[in-house]
Parts: C-alpha cells; sequence; structure tokens
C-alpha cells in the first residue's frame, strides 16, 4: 500500500490487549514511518515479514514492550528513507519490555539501521544484515539505558561509507552499546566502517560505553577507517570506562584486508580506557539531558569502578592485524588485566608498541608479537611492580616493564627479537 504519512499507525492513547501481529504488507512512499506502534500493547506485538520503503521518516518505530520485529526488509529504493528501527519512549514512560530484534534486512539508509533511544528492560538483536547504512549500524543513542543487551550473529557491511564527511563531530560505529548493564557482542560480522570519513570524531567497528559486564567475542572485524590518513580515534573495538569488566576474546580484527603504506594515522586493533583515561571524562558531557535512570546508571557505573582496583579487563585468544602510529593494543584499567593467547602483527614501522597494558596487576602469557626490533613488543605498566607475570612471550622487540628491559626471573621464560 501507498502512504503519504504512515503506512500503519498503533500510537496516541491506543491500548492493544491479547497478541497483536502486523505481517505480510508491503508499505512504500511514507514520509514519516511505515509502521508506528508507540501506543501500549500487551502482552505482545509481532511485526513480521514486512517490506517498508518510505520516501521520508522511519522504517519501524517502537514505543511499546513485549515487541518482535522479524523478517521484515526495510530499504530505500528511491528516496531519503532514515532510520530502520527506532526504539523510543510510548505511551508509558517506563522500561520497554524484552525487545527482540532478529532476521531483518536493512539497505541503502540515510540514517542508523537500528536506533534504541529510550529505557529497556532487555534487548536481544539477532541475524539481522545491515548493508550501505550511511549512520550508524547498531546504536545505543544517549540518555538509553539497558540492563541487558545482546547483539548475536549479524551482518554490518559498508557502514558510513557512503560519502566523506567534513563533520568533525561525527562518531561511526558498527556497533555501540552504552549504559548496558550486562551485555554480549558475539558471532558479527563487521567490514567496510567509516572507510571514507577522514575527519570522523571516532570510528569503531564495536564500542562500549559506561557499561558494567560486557563480553565481545567470536566477531570478525576488518576495513575499519579510512585506508590511508585521517586525524582522530579509529578502533576495531574501543571501549569507554567507567566499566567494571570487560571480556574481549576469540575476536578477528584486520584494519584493512590488503595493507596500505601509509602507517601515519592513530588506528588501534583494541582500546580500553578505563576510568583513568582522559577519554572517559567525556561519559559526563550533557549530563542533564540524559534520562533519570541513564543518569544514576552512569553514576553508579563511576562508583562501581572507582572502588580500588575494581576495573578488569580480559584480552584473550584474538587475532590483530594492524598499521599505524600507536599501539596495536592499548588497555588501561585500574584493576586487573589479563592479556594472554593474543597474536599481534604489526604490519607498518612506525607503530610504537604491539601492546601497552597498564593495570594494578598484569598477566601477559603466550602471546606472539611480530614487529620489529625497534617496536617495542610488550610495554606493561603494573602499579603494584610486584604483582605480575610475564610467561612464555614471543616477541619481534623487547619487553619492558614500567620502562625497564624485562629482567630475572622472567626474561629467560620469554623468546625476544624473533
Amino acid at each position: 500500500m501507498q502512504c503519504s504519512e504512515n503506512g500503519i499507525v498503533l500510537g496516541g492513547s491506543s491500548y492493544y490487549t491479547s497478541d497483536t501481529v502486523l505481517a505480510r504488507n508491503f508499505i512504500f512512499g511514507t514520509a514519516t514511518a511505515g509502521i508506528s506502534a508507540t501506543g501500549f500493547a500487551f502482552p505482545e506485538l509481532e511485526i513480521s515479514d514486512n517490506t517498508i520503503s518510505p520516501v521520508k521518516g522511519d522504517g519501524i518505530v517502537v514505543g511499546t514492550g513485549g515487541v518482535r520485529m522479524t523478517d521484515n526488509r526495510i530499504a530505500n529504493f528511491t528516496g531519503e528513507t532514515q532510520n530502520g528501527i527506532r526504539l523510543v519512549q510510548g505511551l508509558i514512560p517506563i522500561d520497554l519490555l524484552p525487545i527482540v530484534v532478529r532476521g531483518n534486512r536493512f539497505q541503502g539508509l540515510r540514517g542508523n539501521g537500528l536506533s534504541i533511544e529510550t529505557l529497556l528492560v532487555s534487548a536481544l538483536v539477532e541475524d539481522n544484515v545491515f548493508n550501505a547504512v550511511e549512520g550508524n549500524g547498531i546504536i545505543m543513542q544517549p540518555g538509553s539505558v539497558a540492563g541487558s543487551v545482546k547483539v548475536l550473529g549479524n551482518e554490518l557491511i559498508n557502514i558510513a561509507v557512503a560519502e566523506g564527511t567534513t563533520d568533525k563531530a561525527t562518531e561511526i560505529a558498527a556497533i555501540l552499546l552504552r549504559g548496558v548493564f550486562e551485555g554480549a557482542i558475539s558471532d558479527n560480522a563487521i567490514s567496510s566502517v567509516g572507510t571514507n570519513s577522514p575527519l570522523a570524531a571516532v570510528i569503531a567497528g564495536i564500542r562500549v560505553e559506561n557499561s558494567l559486564d560486557v563480553r565481545v567475542s567470536d566477531n570478525s572485524i576488518t576495513n575499519i577507517a579510512p585506508v590511508a590518513q585521517f586525524s582522530n580515534t579509529a578502533a576495531g573495538i574501543l571501549v569507554v570506562g567507567p566499566i567494571v569488566n570487560i571480556e574481549i576474546a576469540d575476536n578477528l580484527i584486520k584494519r584493512q584486508i590488503t595493507p596500505n603504506e601509509d602507517a601515519s594515522a592513530p588506528w588501534q586493533a583494541i582500546r580500553i580506557a578505563g576510568i583513568g583515561a582522559s577519554s572517559s571524562s567525556g561519559v559526563f558531557r550533557a549530563f542533564d539531558s540524559h534520562s533519570t535512570l541513564s543518569r544514576v546508571s552512569t553514576v553508579n557505573a563511576f562508583a562501581a569502578a572507582a572502588v580500588p582496583a575494581n576495573e578488569q579487563a580480559g584480552i584473550t585468544a584474538n587475532s590483530l592485524h594492524g598499521y599505524g602510529r600507536s599501539a596495536l593494543a592499548e588497555i588501561l584499567v585500574t584493576g586487573s588485566c589479563r592479556f594472554t593467547g593474543n597474536h599481534c602483527a604489526c604490519t607498518g614501522e612506525k607503530m610504537p608498541a604491539g601492546a601497552v597494558v597498564t593495570a594494578t596487576t598484569i598477566i601477559a602469557a603466550e602471546n606472539r608479537v611480530q614487529c620489529g626490533r625497534n617496536t617495542i613488543g610488550l610495554d606493561l605498566k603494573p602499579a603494584n611492580e610486584k604483582a605480575f607475570t610475564v610467561l612464555g612471550n614471543i616477541v619481534g622487540g623487547p619487553i619492558l616493564i614500567n620502562g625497564v628491559a624485562l629482567d630475572g626471573p622472567w626474561q629467560p621464560l620469554n623468546i625476544i627479537g624473533a
């Protein structure tokens, strides 16, 4: 059906009881939303198997809980389609009950693929395909908070690559979670993110901010940021504190499938900036504009992370490949860090280090760091000089402990210069 403003509207003070199903519609030409469900549906609303192509505005807008959005296609065929799916505050200003977004396809959107703009009890985002989305792929906007978020098995290709941006404030990410109490980002395929945006403020494959316990595992992240020169921070996985427990495991991260000779940009495969890093202070920017629960979540995260030695990080069994003028991996947390079993391949000569780890206690074991002899293999900075182990690493360059070359008893237990 061709509609000028909205295709299907369940809004205003509407109340829908029992199971409500919106399925198998072809909606095009809308200027506001293809499907808008901001009334109150109980116990469940299902939106499935719809094809939606707005001329302007969004594909699906939801402001009620207990919604399953499955197997929809939201595409920009000829117009200015903005966001694919938006989760917003609805008729009753409460946390949205469990939301499922599964098996949808997003194509050619001018805005974001999935935009979370309200408070959630939980969300499962699984098996979706995002292609040629000019904004972010999956993003939690400032002020949003969630008890639990799972982002599993999605494909995000060509995110924010349509044309170069001259806006230095632009922040680009394939997946961005913030204000999450418990989260998992696993088994996603991410490729080509922000490759035409050399002036963007931040570019990341996966970005996590202001969250308590999050696991990032088994993702493939390639072609992140421009091939050659760009100005600001870019990372395969970027974590900005405060955070209490972050686990990053079994990911493949590669700046470009085909490396470039220009190694002057500040690219990193993994960057964790805990509460002590300067970048974490930006969490309180525009604090008054956030929701009450978002402000409470932020304060709680800072309070939990600020407990002495309470930020914990585990970086294990990742395959990291990149070039640039920053360390391939950089971790700064207030508590303990396990950096074990990683393969770090520094393909550029300008990288100062394979990995820089700053924490109260450090375990660095069984890592392979391929780098030149003039590049520091492992630069470890334990706050407690007696609380570290360095064992079974094979590195191309030296291993430093608080700026001093590794010596006994650890030095014979590692291979340096290979």
